[in-house]
């Protein structure tokens, strides 16, 4: 059955059945991904779709079907050319109980007692960036609310777009436009326009890259197993050396220094 409008006092029934399903859990814990299959109506021919998440349009997003794999809030728009419909929202989130927290040291077992290895940096006293299994990378803002007699900052934490499923180990980010991080099978990611993707070397890096730093806002180091070392610029140009055969688990920089 389609809605009823009332348009210069006539009424008219928009045909566009009011369908609307969704499967999957709406509430996840920090660092597993969602999976919420949401459905509009898909029996009526000639309806254009249009899918939003946190009221911005989704471009790929034309089917009658999406599956919502971030957080955020979602909602479909069908339109038969005369008029349209909107669905419920559909808000996909963290539970409270498992939303960590490093400002805090509140390392939540939940999420963080079966995982690999992960690696937080902070850009400013705001943002903070955070990687982990299977191409994990998080984000957080600093978001201030005024509570009685003071504003108190709390960590919002959201799920950011990689381009891999590869552990990654390490994250340096010099300001929220430019980052990199790195992990397993020489995976590099490089933060631009707010969206992560994968960065190519020639040659190509095949050891396990375990940590990244930057010693100034242009030229970084990343360091990885069998001893390998690699400089990188900000314009993406690279050069290796080998500091013997050990595993280099770790970079930073003290008064221009690296140590590893």
């Amino acid at each position: 059955m389609g809605k009823i409008f009332l348009d210069n006092f006539c009424f008219y029934t928009c045909n566009i059945g009011n369908k609307f399903s969704k499967v999957g859990s709406e509430t996840v814990c920090f660092g597993e991904i969602p999976n919420v299959v949401m459905e509009g109506d898909n029996n009526t021919n000639g309806l254009k779709y249009t899918w939003t998440k946190n009221g911005v349009v989704i471009p790929t997003a034309i089917s009658s079907s999406y599956t919502a794999s971030g957080i955020g809030t979602y909602q479909l728009k069908t339109s038969n050319g005369t008029c349209s419909i909107l669905s419920e929202p559909v808000v996909v989130k963290f539970q409270d109980s498992c939303i960590y927290s490093p400002r805090a040291n509140c390392l939540e077992e939940q999420y963080f007692k079966n995982k690999g290895r992960f690696d937080v940096h902070y850009a400013d006293n705001e943002f903070g960036y955070l990687c982990s299994d299977a191409g994990t990378i998080f984000k957080s803002q600093l978001v201030y609310k005024y509570n009685t007699s003071e504003y108190v900052g709390n960590e919002q934490w959201e799920q950011m777009s990689t381009t891999t499923n590869n552990h990654l180990y390490g994250i340096h980010v010099v300001d929220t436009s430019y980052g990199i991080a790195v992990g397993e099978a020489g995976t590099i990611l490089q933060l631009s326009n707010d969206s992560w993707s994968s960065l190519t070397t020639n040659p190509a890096i095949l050891v396990d890259l375990n940590d990244v730093s930057f010693g100034d806002k242009t030229n970084g180091w990343i360091v990885g197993n069998k001893g390998n070392v690699f400089k990188l610029t900000k314009a993406g140009s690279f050069s290796s050396r080998l500091l013997g055969t050990d595993n280099l688990i770790g970079v930073n920089f003290l008064l221009q220094t690296m140590v590893g």
